[in-house]
């Protein structure tokens, strides 16, 4: 008798568990295979988004230096390359004082590595050498060099200036080995023009080192085994784990051969994927200057941890069959799972609830330390994981600020907003206006929004010593300010559609003024009866909360979540609530 229960409980344990592990595994690999080609594709725009800002800084300083010391920019409304127009009062300089101005530049803008100044012949004043004038000064670990290249090469010959003579615009080079400073640079070089703009007088050109770039896709690789690439307009490389192949073609190599003769003959900053003999590709183009981002990994680096857990789960299986067999408990076992596993659930979930809270925000001594504002935030959300957010930051005498509601509830909201919490975050490095932080971060959750996810958002942009607010809007609700509603245009919320414009607004805040933002769960609170807090509940609990003396931000808080809670009573929160006042006294 007890042979036979035995025998039948091992078999049909084995049946059960062997369907169940199966798929398991089967979803395991699903499930694991998506967040692994959406982590390549994330990293992938965020090279290209890290480079393409860098470069960018670049022109900007080169810009400002041209128009403080040689002449003016021929600037129009694209955001691409221009040219100098020359002048009077640089053909007074002399030499002494371009190798002063070249030395001030590398002190105030550590990221630039060499600058050289060089001129046509016969153009101004200047004395030459044998191949003619031209100042360069480079920097190599703080030392700052000087090298008058007419001396040594003809310099006219080099890619750096021929080319934005020619062309009469500015112009990135191709990286190239730097011997005096034995680095990899790449070159921006601006042409210095007549006035009437037809004829190159000479170059600007500023080196960077592209280490930089190499240490930051090594940084931020997804897996042990995966690696970034950055390559070149003519396919060399720039990145790569092996430096000595730095500067290589890298059709050249076994492994991207194939990728080169299929993606690198074309353009466009559409991503690329590429399955190869088990190795994923997801490739992407910088359009400032060419340079194609490629991420690399195999199917190995994704699945081995999961064939390890396949072999454990399955050793660990058998014994289970086992004991369950020989001591006929197998029903009370498999109800003892079940509540382990809801135990195992309910703690998962906890630990994520205090990462999502850590994520929204975490002690910042420059927004506690400033003077100018009260910053207050609070929320709470409908489950243990929610999908609103929020966040803020002083960068530059500037305070960044964001709140968003995601689509949606849980999990998948949470994991949504952490995404969109992080794209902000990055913007803040690069972004000058609250219209281009919504447009870029908009841009990248359309791409392969598979789930077709959205959120509603509101980023600002305060000037902390004129109390100037810049701000936009993606959807959201109307924020308060002064005790009326902030107007915007009407827009999409983010993650709908890729390329859409977003408008920016402009209003002051005077000293004493609340900002209240607040996500609908605020606004759309009901009661036992299903009837909502609404608008103008809200705007008289803040009005309310304002006018009280010496009124905090915390206090305002307090005071609208006091008013939603009298109306909710006894029913049950069913949205994430979300609440952020920014107070502004500049003469506090």
């Amino acid at each position: 008798m007890f042979a036979d229960v035995a025998f039948w409980v091992m078999v049909i344990g084995g049946l059960v568990f062997s369907m169940g592990f199966g798929l398991c595994i089967h979803l395991v690999r699903g499930e694991v295979s998506n967040w692994s080609y959406r982590q390549a594709e994330l990293t992938t725009w965020y090279i290209q988004s890290y480079v393409d800002g860098q470069l960018r800084r670049v022109e900007d300083v080169a810009y400002t230096f041209a128009d403080d010391n040689i002449g003016h920019c021929l600037r129009d409304d694209s955001d691409g390359p221009v040219p100098i127009t020359v002048t009077d009062k640089f053909w007074n300089l002399k030499e002494e004082s371009i190798f002063y101005m070249l030395d001030e530049f590398l002190d105030a803008n550590p990221q630039i590595c060499g600058i050289a100044l060089g001129l046509e012949p016969g153009v101004g004043s200047f004395d030459r050498g044998p191949y003619g004038f031209a100042c360069y000064a480079t920097n190599v670990s703080g030392n700052i060099n000087h090298l008058r290249l007419g001396e040594v090469n003809d310099y006219r010959s080099k890619e750096w200036y021929r080319h934005a003579c020619e062309s009469l615009n500015s112009y990135w080079s191709l990286p190239f080995r730097e011997t005096s400073m034995e680095k990899v640079v790449t070159c921006f070089s601006i042409p210095i023009l007549s006035k009437d703009g037809t004829k190159a007088y000479g170059v600007l050109a500023l080196d960077i080192d592209t280490e930089a770039f190499r240490e930051k896709c090594v940084e931020i690789a997804p897996f042990p085994g995966a690696e970034i690439c950055l390559i070149d307009r003519e396919g060399r490389f720039i990145s790569h784990k092996d430096e000595s192949l730095l500067l290589t073609d890298a059709s050249t190599t076994e492994k991207y051969a194939a990728v080169c003769k299929e993606v690198f003959s074309e353009n466009g900053q559409e991503l690329r994927q590429i399955d190869q003999d088990g190795t994923i590709f997801h490739i992407t183009q910088i359009q400032r200057n060419g340079w194609k981002v490629c991420s690399e990994f195999s199917e190995e680096d994704v699945f081995g941890s999961v064939e390890l857990m396949k072999h454990r789960i399955r050793l660990i299986a058998i014994l289970s069959i086992i004991f369950m067999a020989l001591t006929f408990l197998w029903l009370f076992r498999g109800l003892q799972k079940a509540s382990m596993a809801k135990a195992s659930i309910d703690s998962e979930l906890n630990v994520a609830s205090k990462i999502q809270m850590g994520l929204l925000k975490k002690e910042d001594k420059e927004v506690e330390d400033n003077k100018v504002t009260d910053i207050q935030a609070f929320i709470r959300p409908a489950k243990m994981v929610g999908g609103d957010l929020y966040d803020y930051c002083i960068k530059d005498g500037r305070l960044f600020f964001c709140i968003g509601d995601v689509s949606g509830k849980g999990v998948p909201a949470s994991l949504f907003m952490s995404e969109v919490l992080a794209l902000f975050r990055n913007e803040t490095q690069h972004s000058a206006t609250a219209a281009s932080i919504v447009s870029s971060i908009n841009s990248t959750l359309a791409i392969g929004n598979r789930q077709s996810m959205f959120c509603t958002f509101f980023a600002g942009i305060l000037e902390l010593e004129t109390g100037h607010l810049d701000y936009c809007s993606a959807g959201h609700n109307a924020p308060v300010l002064a005790g009326r509603y902030l107007s915007a245009q009407p827009q999409l919320p983010l993650a709908v559609f890729d390329g859409i414009p977003f408008a920016g607004h402009e209003v002051n805040m005077a000293p004493g003024d609340f900002l209240v933002l607040y996500t609908d769960g605020i606004s759309e609170a009901e009661d036992v009866d299903k009837k909502l807090f609404g608008d103008d509940r809200l705007l008289a609990a803040i009005e309310e909360a304002t006018a009280m003396a010496g009124q905090t931000a915390a206090g305002v808080v307090d005071h609208l979540l006091k008013r939603v809670k009298e109306h909710t009573g006894a029913a049950e929160q069913n949205d994430d609530m979300t609440v952020l006042v920014v107070r502004y006294d500049k003469e506090r």
